[in-house]
């Protein structure tokens, strides 16, 4: 768990088992996830753009030389990785909940 904390990328790249739900606890560190088609454990928390064949390993190997030389584009890749899983945070539940609760629910929700 302590080395999810300490990672920025995560590689689905194992052909062994998945240990502890790994790619999860990946992506639900805000940690990029990259993978091979032929070796992913849970797709749900992989972007597609991020998924490559065994055989394109090299355009992996380049996109993560791209975004190691624009840092900044890592938040847009995490953004769409986040996007492509349906994944929300709390406050944008919020948002979206709002307009359908009860004054005195809102009340308690702020």
């Amino acid at each position: 768990s302590e080395l999810f904390s300490l990672c920025d990328w995560y590689f689905d790249i194992n052909y062994a088992d998945e240990i502890g739900s790994a790619v999860k606890k990946a992506f639900m560190n805000n940690l990029l996830v990259f993978g091979f088609q032929e070796t992913l454990h849970n797709r749900f928390f992989t972007a597609p753009e991020h998924v490559y064949t065994k055989e394109t390993a090299g355009k992996m190997i380049e996109r993560v030389r791209e975004l190691l030389a624009e840092p900044e584009k890592i938040e847009e890749c995490l953004v769409n990785q986040r996007l492509a899983a349906v994944a929300e945070t709390p406050e944008k539940y919020r948002q979206m909940l709002l307009p359908f609760i009860s004054c005195h629910e809102k009340l308690y929700m702020l």
